[in-house]
């Protein structure tokens, strides 16, 4: 199981954005041109209530709009973002119950994610109970730079480890665009594809081949049992996410204090029974670590961490891999049953 971004049609996308038919400032065509000067080559306009059309052939056009549904925990309302689905008039009236909206989205041959699930207030229990949905936004640019809500790892965390194999998605929820607070062009996926077509894309969301970014790139995943092999761009911390308080986590401060303390006298008669190793060549380190239980091998170059590998680890129920580069922007692997 795994990927390389090497093989492939890899494709950066935006799948939540508002345009002038809703509450956006830009024209469809606007918002259009503006991701694909920036080297986007999927988009959806997904107006509230509103299905945006407009033709334009140097993107993928995914059609799509947001609605809004009652009966959270809290007396909230859930936002979800339908892709495919073209049907506004019939959305409307399932607006009051949120597991009718998803069947039909499913059994219409769309694809249905959870929206800004923080900034919603929404509790667990909203997201467990629902089935026949992509994932939940693990984050929304606008959200975070409006009201410091962007982020959702922990509602996403909370359904995977019911064993629920949802994925996370990153996206803009663009409003403002080029008006401060700008939430343009700060999270995105990049999905994998044979056909850059809307049946292409969404085959590739559906089947979980992509990952999702505020900066970093993957490229390259790999899973077998009891081994995970990542390479990517440089980044400044690792994590290893997995159920209740399993997992791992490698950051560039500890990585240079373990060095430095494994040169000590003291250090190695503390760390007696490890084996580690660090080579440097051309630049570039390459540490070694077997713990016994497991064993660790890293890269590194002067820009940050760049490759892990990671065998025999106990892991449970699930894992997902999280990146955070030196300035402090996210990437995220989708998760893996284990």
């Amino acid at each position: 199981m795994g990927f390389s971004s090497r093989s492939g049609l890899w494709v950066k996308g935006n799948l939540h954005t508002h345009s002038t038919n809703s509450d956006g400032r830009l024209t469809a065509e606007q918002v259009a041109e503006l991701y694909y000067a920036n080297g986007y080559g999927l988009l959806s306009i997904t107006d509230h209530e509103k299905l945006t059309k407009f033709s334009t052939d140097k993107l993928v056009i995914v059609p799509g709009f947001e609605t809004s549904v009652k009966g959270t925990r809290l007396n909230y309302d859930y936002h979800v973002v339908l892709l495919n689905v073209e049907d506004v008039d019939h959305v409307q009236k399932l607006r009051n119950c949120i597991e009718e909206l998803l069947d039909f989205t499913f059994e219409s041959g769309g694809l249905a994610f959870i929206a800004h699930p923080y900034w919603s207030s929404l509790t667990l229990e909203d997201l467990i109970s629902l089935e026949n949905y992509l994932g939940v936004e693990v984050y929304n640019t606008g959200c975070d730079v409006e009201c410091a809500k962007g982020f959702s790892m922990v509602h996403w965390d909370g359904v995977l480890v019911t064993g629920k194999p949802i994925y996370g998605l990153a996206v803009d929820d663009a409003h403002r665009y080029l008006t401060p607070p700008i939430d343009a062009l700060g999270g995105w996926i990049c999905v994998k594809t044979d056909v850059p077509s809307i049946e292409g894309i969404l085959y590739g969301l559906e089947k979980g081949l992509f990952y999702s970014s505020m900066g970093p790139m993957v490229e390259e995943f790999s899973y077998k049992p009891g081994v995970i092999e990542v390479r990517f761009t440089p980044v400044r911390r690792i994590d290893v996410v997995s159920e209740n308080g399993v997992g791992l986590s490698i950051s560039l401060d500890t990585y240079e204090y373990f060095r430095k303390f494994l040169s000590t006298s003291e250090g190695k008669m503390m760390m007696e029974g490890f084996e580690a190793e660090f080579n440097v060549e051309n630049g570039v380190e390459n540490a070694y670590l077997n713990a016994g239980s497991f064993k660790l091998t890293l890269r590194k170059t002067e820009d940050g961490l760049t490759t892990l590998k990671l065998e025999k680890y106990s892991l449970k129920k699930y894992f997902r891999i999280e990146l955070t580069d030196s300035k402090g922007r996210k990437a995220w692997l989708n998760p893996i049953m284990v």
